[in-house]
């Protein structure tokens, strides 16, 4: 591939800035999830991190070489480095496709099958799952080193890949079918199913959860009153009067224990509040396969005109654009991770600002939120358990006068 001087130089630094984003920000993923326990609980997370460790080894053993390829114009490393960087590109691309897969896996269980998902999703499955994708890139890919196939440096291609000549076709178009067009498929597929009931679920539990928080959801102290009435002028025995502050007293023990467990809206607002963290994981994670999509069409193009004729005949802009952005790709999902799961952003401020304030022990966005409306709702409690203690004392009062 003939490219200008200065070309090549520019495409060399943008390359490198992609390398040292992507490397950056998938370390900076992998140290949030190990840094913040709120995290680790989630089976998510999981696939989350699969996916972070499938970019990082792409921005450190496939880029590097692109580079070295862009600059040099060919491929002047020794030949068993193509044949393993070749390896390690088909390796990790059908790992990234897979681990897509598995997420939309995830994803498709959580949103159509919610009251179940625990089970299905256990962190034994999720794990069992992530395993059995990196074994079955593994076997795919390892067919050239057995004589089905071969890893090479095309001319034209920035890198080293499975072979296209007609010598190896078959094996190309296996690898391409089972490993990347059949996952991808199934992965669109999916994602189309959950962005749809996702679209649907997100106005109901609006709708929903405004209802519901437009409820009193506070103790009245009328309604307190009213059930255990204290007149002042009533004339109370002793037995009576001592019935009563047990009463009072059970009152008051029994509200203060059970620190508003016995709201009849406090199981709604769990359950609506967990609706609302899937919705925001779902499309957080939707939105990665959307960029994916994005990033790889391109690339699905070139690599569909080089089978259709030869890699020498993709255009050159073509070759250049396609290849930037299947490695942008890598950078990108930090980012939108920052911008649309609250957890992860506030765990990269404490990584990137060395704060250790309120997320300092793995608090993040949400635990913030919920230590928060703790803080509301022991204020709350406190203040009926105010109005208790003086409900009490009037009680006392009268039966002192009535003695």
């Amino acid at each position: 591939m003939e490219t200008s001087t200065e070309g090549a130089i520019v495409y060399a630094v943008a390359m490198a800035a992609i390398l040292l984003a992507a490397i950056f920000g998938n370390l900076l993923i992998l140290l949030a999830v190990y840094r913040t326990s709120t995290l680790k609980r989630t089976t998510a997370v999981i696939l989350v991190v699969n996916l972070a460790s499938v970019d990082l080894l792409v921005s450190l053993f496939i880029v590097p070489f692109v580079i070295t390829v862009v600059v040099t114009r060919t491929w002047e490393l020794p030949e068993f480095l193509c044949v393993a960087t070749g390896f390690l590109n088909a390796f990790f691309t059908a790992a990234q496709l897979l681990a897509l897969f598995h997420i939309s896996v995830n994803r498709y269980i959580a949103v159509a099958f919610p009251h179940s998902y625990e089970t299905q999703c256990s962190r034994k499955f999720t794990l069992l799952m992530v395993t059995a994708g990196w074994i079955y890139s593994l076997f795919w890919t390892l067919m050239p080193f057995f004589g089905w196939g071969k890893f090479g440096f095309d001319k034209g291609s920035l890198y080293c890949n499975i072979l296209w000549s007609k010598d190896y076709q078959e094996y190309a178009i296996v690898l391409q079918t089972t490993c990347y067009i059949a996952p991808a498929m199934l992965a669109f597929i999916l994602y189309t199913i959950v962005y749809r009931k996702v679209r649907s679920r997100s106005k109901k539990f609006l709708k929903s959860f405004a209802s519901t928080f437009s409820l009193n959801s506070l103790p009245s102290t009328a309604k307190g009153q009213n059930d255990d009435p204290v007149s002042v002028n009533d004339s109370v025995s002793c037995d009576s009067t001592k019935n009563s502050r047990q009463q009072s007293n059970a009152r008051l023990n029994t509200f203060a224990d059970a620190e508003w467990q016995t709201d009849p809206t406090s199981t709604v607002k769990i359950s609506k509040k967990r609706k609302a963290m899937e919705i925001r994981v779902t499309r957080t994670l939707l939105a990665v396969g959307f960029c994916f999509a994005i990033f790889w069409i391109p690339r699905g193009v070139a690599n569909l005109w080089a089978a259709l004729t030869s890699r020498e005949n993709v255009p050159k802009a073509l070759e250049l654009v396609s290849t930037a952005f299947i490695f942008a790709n890598s950078a990108v999902h930090p980012l939108i991770y920052a911008a649309l799961h609250r957890e992860f952003c506030n765990a990269f401020k404490i990584l990137l600002c060395c704060t250790s304030g309120k997320y300092a022990s793995g608090n993040n966005s949400s635990g913030s939120v919920k230590a928060n409306g703790i803080s509301v709702g022991q204020t709350m409690r406190k203040s009926s358990v105010q109005v208790l203690e003086m409900e009490k004392k009037q009680h006392d009062v009268g039966s002192i006068r009535n003695d």
